[in-house]
């Protein structure tokens, strides 16, 4: 009897031993995973949490997390706020799965709950698929025995197809149709016709037109027109530079100068005179306002430089001024006469032919003494260079 007893005792603390053992087991810890999206795209980034759930107290944990590597593309990881409680954790991905490690080496154990790790994925697939992440998990307590960890995954969903937002159609409001005013039609005034007046055509005149003549002026003047001046003459030598005497009647006019032989003298547009080679020249003076003159130039050689008795740079002997007034003598007797002849002219009312002649002859007269009057000067200048 007293084995009997002493048998059911041992069988009874055995019971106690395994029964105490088991509940020391029953304590587990778990482990779960979230996303921060559930509906993803091409190129959409998701942020993947492990979180320690219930913990009984470790001092170790090792996690393996999968993914789908068609699906998700591994980016980065970082150590959540419970993993930084362990004096060694660490976390990385092998391209095909994401592994971590949480360790105390001086036995210690963790009891808090959160965040272990966050792993970023990018999402690489075109399908429309669902993509799950799965963790596996084991602990260890401070005496080096294994903790019982349950552990749960998460599912995404990627659709890459656009979605048309339904269009809903906004009810039209009902239109009341106003009422129409009846119109009450006015009755008309009976119109009156009014005799018509009738009507006078008056005559109409035409006026005749006159054509006024063309007064316009031509530019061009003919050559009759002009009024010629008698004629001068006058004796210069070689190189000498001078300006004539314009009569009284073409000093408020422009005058045109013209030289017959530019190789014996020369005139500028201000009538300056300049006398280049021995011969007879006609200087002509034409005014604006329709007179015309002729100056004879005999240009001789040159003569001992004194003083010049003619505007212009060279100068002239004493037997040239006395040549010179025989010339002026002459002139005034070739001017008296033109003048008697002017007298003759105007008596004989527009006999003008006859006084174009007497203006040739007198003109000629005066070359011809003048020419004499040379002769004989080139005579005395000889016999005076003898006598010396």
């Amino acid at each position: 009897m007293k084995k009997i007893k002493l048998l059911v005792s041992m069988l009874l603390v055995f019971a106690m031993v395994i029964a105490s053992s088991v509940v020391v087991n029953a304590a587990s810890a778990s482990i779960s995973l979230s996303a921060s999206k559930s509906t993803l795209k091409k190129g959409d980034t998701v942020v993947i949490t492990i979180n320690l759930g219930s913990n009984p107290g470790v001092s170790g944990l090792d996690f393996s997390l999968s993914y789908n590597t068609t699906h998700m593309q591994y980016q980065s990881s970082s150590i959540g706020s419970v993993g930084n409680a362990f004096g060694m954790p660490s976390v990385n991905s092998n391209g095909s799965a994401v592994k971590g490690a949480f360790i105390n080496m001086d036995g210690t154990t963790v009891k808090s709950t959160g965040a272990l790790a966050t792993i970023t994925f990018k999402v690489i697939t075109t399908s429309d698929v669902t993509s799950s992440f799965s963790i596996s998990a084991t602990g260890t307590d401070s005496g080096a025995n294994m903790v019982s960890v349950t552990t749960s995954g998460v599912s995404v969903k990627v659709s890459n197809a656009t979605t048309t937002q339904p269009t809903t159609a906004r009810p039209t409001q009902p239109t009341t149709a106003r009422p129409t005013q009846p119109t009450t039609a006015r009755p008309t005034q009976p119109t009156t016709a009014r005799p018509t007046q009738p009507t006078t055509t008056q005559p109409t005149t035409t006026q005749p037109t006159t054509t006024e003549p063309d007064t316009t002026e031509e530019t061009t003047r003919d050559p009759d027109d002009f009024t010629v001046l008698p004629a001068k003459s006058a004796g210069v030598a070689i190189g000498m530079t001078f300006s004539l005497a314009v009569p009284s009647e073409m000093k408020e006019s422009e005058i045109e100068y013209t030289s017959s032989n530019n190789s014996i003298a020369t005139v500028t547009e201000e009538g300056l005179i300049t006398t280049h080679a021995e011969g007879m020249v006609n200087i002509q003076m034409v005014s604006e306002n329709g007179y015309k003159i002729t100056w004879v130039l005999l240009v001789g050689e040159r003569m001992e430089e004194e003083e010049s008795t003619i505007t212009g740079e060279e100068i002239t002997t004493e037997e040239d001024i006395e040549v010179e007034n025989e010339i002026t003598n002459e002139e005034k007797t070739v001017e008296e006469s033109e003048e008697d002849d002017d007298d003759k002219k105007s008596n004989n009312n527009g006999d003008d032919e006859t006084f174009k002649l007497v203006v040739i002859i007198g003109s000629a007269a005066a070359l011809i003494a003048i020419v004499v009057v040379i002769a004989s000067m080139v005579k005395k200048r000889k016999s005076f260079d003898n006598e010396f």
